[in-house]
Formats: C-alpha cells, sequence, structure tokens
C-alpha cells in the first residue's frame, strides 16, 4: 500500500504537527492563559519552516544536484 505524496510532504507533516500542539494546547486548561502566545509562535514557527522548505524547493529546481 503506497502512502499518497500529500503524506510525505514536509511542508504538510509540519502543518499537521502545528494543527495539533495548537489544538493540544487548547484543549488545556492549565495553558488557557498562554494560548495566544503559544498559537501565535506555533503559526510563526510554521510558516518560517514551509517557507523555508518553499525556498528549498526553488533552489534545488533551479540547480538540481549532480551526481
Amino acid at each position: 500500500m503506497s502512502v499518497p505524496n500529500v503524506l510525505k510532504s514536509r511542508r504538510f507533516v509540519t502543518a499537521v504537527v502545528g494543527l495539533v500542539v495548537i489544538l493540544l494546547s487548547a484543549a488545556t486548561p492549565a495553558l488557557e492563559e498562554e494560548f495566544q502566545t503559544i498559537a501565535t509562535s506555533v503559526v510563526i514557527i510554521v510558516g518560517v519552516l514551509v517557507g523555508g522548505y518553499s525556498a528549498e524547493d526553488v533552489q534545488t529546481a533551479k540547480h538540481p544536484p549532480t551526481s
């Protein structure tokens, strides 16, 4: 059984992990006061990672690795 390409994507996995962290922190009463900070931090980190992956893909497309 093959894994769909979207599940192999680092962007997708990063976004799912970020969503899980946000949902878990929203569901944890002890983190209620800090939820805005956690959510903002997770969104920024996920955005930076996805942007980095995109820049890496552009660079790889322009200059394919030589073997």
